[in-house]
């Protein structure tokens, strides 16, 4: 008997489709689940962030601060920049800072409490500074409009590089006068996760392996024993042997209980 016969390459080859499919998708869904459970994870703590800075900012100030610069000289100012400061100094956050639309997608930067605005603003924009912020106004129209937190996706900046935004609504009397962004540098967790995700695959690729290696050893042992009885049968139907002869029966398995009835025939 061929081992690879047509019959036995379909047997192995769909055993082992069988076998890469199932780890595929095991890897798959858990490569997925990881990265959900820990963007899950993050961004409840973007919303936390948001949500403790929104308490300190005034909304009736910050509107009058967004039309008169000169209110940048006194302590309300001072007290909100130096709590947005101490809360992104305590948190992962790399920016956290407030702005106004200007036109199109341009806005202006009013507080920004990226660094010490009063010791050190290396980090920080000054007030009355404009940038075009084109590549996130879909995520702040969206805030803007709902009057809700909204969460960007990760992105890849290439000055920056791979991000991941907050927006909220600063309201004076429900009216939405500015908005409050919070930016995250995430390469460092985008690398853990594709690290796990290696890992996660690796171990996959080793299943694997050790699956069709302990398939095969079984079919050969199967077939082997398979063999057996069909020659003892083939040999007495040519003539080469009689009916005295007999198949080794070792085990207890129903190949052997094959064997058996194949010398209780004979």
């Amino acid at each position: 008997m061929k081992f690879f016969s047509t019959y036995k390459a379909k047997l192995v080859l769909i055993s082992s489709l069988s076998i890469l499919l199932v780890s595929g998708f095991i890897a798959v869904f858990s490569i997925n689940a990881m990265r959900k459970i820990s963007k899950d994870i993050f961004k409840q703590q973007g919303l936390s962030v948001m949500n403790k800075a929104a308490e300190y900012i005034d909304g009736a100030f910050f509107e009058d601060l967004a039309n008169d610069y000169s209110l940048v000289n006194t302590d309300d100012f001072a007290r909100i920049q130096q709590n947005l400061f101490s809360l992104k100094s305590h948190t992962d956050c790399k920016y956290l800072y407030t702005m106004v639309p200007s036109s199109e997608t341009n806005f202006i930067y009013i507080i920004d409490g990226s660094d010490d605005y009063f010791i050190n603003n290396t980090d920080c924009d000054l007030i009355g500074t404009e940038e075009n912020l084109e590549d996130d106004y879909e995520y702040i129209s969206r805030c803007m409009e709902s009057g809700e937190i909204v969460a960007t996706e990760m992105y890849f900046d290439e000055e920056w590089g791979w991000n991941m935004s907050f927006y909220s609504p600063i309201k004076n009397n429900n009216k939405i006068v500015g908005i409050l962004a919070c930016d995250y540098a995430v390469a460092d967790f985008l690398s853990q996760i594709n690290k796990v995700s290696a890992t996660i695959i690796c171990l996959g690729v080793v299943f694997i392996i050790i699956c069709v290696t302990f398939e095969m050893s079984f079919l050969i042992f199967f077939f082997k024993k398979l063999s057996s009885v069909k020659n003892a049968m083939q040999n007495i139907s040519t003539g080469k042997s009689d009916l005295t002869a007999r198949i080794k029966v070792l085990g207890n398995n129903e190949l052997c209980e094959l064997a058996d009835a194949c010398n209780q025939v004979m």
